[in-house]
């Protein structure tokens, strides 16, 4: 079934991929691959409340604490998220208790986990728990296999680490820590200057780092950079309304900003 289901993805016929998996499931409904498969094409083709009643019914059916614990999880939190729901993203990713990081993990789950403590520290801020964001940022840097000091550091991990700074009340330290991303081969570009206009353009991210970057941006006052990370993420997430909602919140505040200095002008010359 699940090969079948792939090969219909591969030819771009998703909605036949779902009726597969739901004969499947039909059958066999305490397949955890199953449902994992589903809520993931599901979430790509917007249908975000099934997505997530797919992946509650995944983490159901794996062994508490595994790695596939981790994932589904982490693909539930994300889908809830989405739909603008923070408290139940974060009670979807941490009442399995699953809160440190395993020892000596090969390095595809190192990623996983780094995903899953990002999320958490993301989530935490989001909920304005600040002390429980830098846990999780501590939790995250630990797993980070290439560090913060790294030339190319996790962007999640350093995004957060920006973020948690800036709860601290280190607005200085916090924006040079943005300003390090944008401009150390990541984005070569000011904050107050669109990357898309820096010579060689930028490299290609993923969806929740554009999410957590752009963020970031917008919270630090960096509005061009918010603007162009949020645009693209709506472009990388086209179906789900954060990003939309993300994008909309650093045009107004753009257009805000802009509105005040062009007054400022006035009056100067007046």
């Amino acid at each position: 079934y699940l090969s079948k289901a792939d090969l219909l993805l591969d030819l771009q016929r998703p909605q036949a991929a779902l009726a597969c998996l739901e004969h499947a499931l039909m059958s066999y409904p305490d397949q955890p691959e199953f449902h994992c498969r589903a809520a993931h094409i599901l979430r790509a083709e917007g249908d975000l409340p099934a997505a997530l009643a797919h992946a509650q019914q995944w983490i159901s059916l794996v062994a508490p604490g595994s790695s596939p614990a981790y994932q589904a999880r982490l693909t539930a939190a994300e889908i809830a998220r989405g739909l603008l729901d923070p408290e139940q993203a974060r009670k979807l990713l941490t009442e399995g208790g699953l809160d440190t990081a395993l020892p000596g993990l090969p390095e595809g789950e190192n990623q996983l986990h780094l995903s899953y403590f990002c999320l958490a520290g993301e989530l935490a801020l989001e909920l304005d728990e600040e002390i429980a964001a830098a846990h999780h940022l501590t939790q995250a840097t630990q797993l980070d296999p290439q560090g913060v000091g790294s030339p190319t550091p996790h962007i999640r991990t350093r995004a957060l680490l920006a973020r948690v700074t800036n709860r601290r009340g280190d607005h200085l330290s916090a924006v040079a820590l943005l300003d390090e991303i944008l401009e150390r081969g990541i984005f070569p570009a000011h904050e107050n200057r669109p990357p898309d206009a820096a010579q060689g353009g930028s490299p290609a991210l993923d969806a929740l780092s554009l999410l957590a970057l752009a963020e970031t941006a917008i919270q630090l006052g960096a509005w061009n950079a918010g603007v162009f990370l949020s645009r693209k993420a709506t472009e990388a997430l086209p179906l789900e309304p954060l990003p939309y909602i993300q994008h909309a919140s650093a045009l107004v505040l753009l257009a805000e900003v802009q509105r005040l200095s062009d007054d400022l002008e006035v009056v100067k010359h007046a």
